[in-house]
Parts: C-alpha cells; structure tokens; sequence
C-alpha cells in the first residue's frame, strides 16, 4: 500500500511549501498550520527530500530573491556614483576631503570583490570590473605611484 504525503495532502499545502522555501524552521510549520502526523517535522523533511515542494512556488522565491539582489545592486550603485561624484569635485580644492569622499567608493568596491557573481567560483562580477575600471581612470593622477588602486587618505 503506497502511503501518502501528509504535507501534500494537506489543505493549506501551498502555504507549507511557501513557508518551506523561506525556510521558516519545520518546528514552526508543523506547529502553526497543525499538520496530522505521527512525527509532524519529519514529515515536513520528507515532504521536502522527496521532491513534493510546488516548483512554481520554488521558481517565485528564487524570482523574489534575484529581485531583491537587483535592486541592492542598483543601490550601491547610486552610493557608489554618490561618492565618485563627491571624490571629482572635493579633488579639486581640498585633498584631504577627496580621501574621505573616495573611502566610501572603495568600501563598495571591497564589499562587491566578496560576493561572487556566480557562487562557488572565483569570477569577478561585470560590474565591479567596470566600477575598478572607473575608479582607476578617473583618480590615475591620484593613485600612488605602482598601484592599481586608489587609497583613502589618512587621518595624522
């Protein structure tokens, strides 16, 4: 006799499985929408290794989560040209304001060399090829001589 997933047969099935790719823990789960198991959790985890999670409910969580990356991306990049723009005009009258305006530019420049465009590889992302580029062009005449990159100013 085959036996049946509880989670699957549930009624509030595709609230558990959006809950699911949230991961919201399975204790919460089974205890919130009271699902009829002998062990409630393991049943979740089975519901789960068997492959009985919604793909679209799947495929709109990944959707929300690129989403999500693209907006963070477009605001660093607001920060980012912030600070570029700041660093241009404080260049011209004040160095030592120029260090401060481009430390912020340089922070976003190390935060993006961190994540991976693609996980699990060591591929930079496009767009912080083209932010270094952007850096190394504008500031040539500011980088200290035999590096590639700009440095904050110091505080004495």
């Amino acid at each position: 006799m085959v036996k049946t997933c509880s989670v699957c047969s549930h009624r509030n099935r595709d609230q558990i499985d959006q809950l699911i790719v949230q991961k919201t823990p399975y204790r919460t789960i089974a205890e919130k929408l009271k699902i009829k198991a002998k062990d409630p959790i393991q049943a979740i985890k089975n519901h789960v290794r068997y492959g009985h999670v919604s793909k679209k409910i799947q495929d709109a969580q990944e959707f929300g989560e690129v989403r999500s990356g693209l907006e963070l991306q477009a605001c660093v990049q607001e920060v980012y040209s912030l600070c570029l723009d700041a660093a241009k005009a404080a260049r011209k009258s004040d160095l030592k304001a120029f260090g401060t305006c481009i430390s912020p530019a340089i922070k976003v420049l190390e935060i993006l060399g961190k994540v991976p465009e693609h996980p699990g590889t060591s591929q930079e992302s496009p767009l912080l090829s083209t932010l270094k580029t952007d850096v190394k062009e504008t500031f040539k005449d500011d980088l200290p001589v035999g590096t590639a990159e700009p440095q904050a100013a110091k505080n004495p």
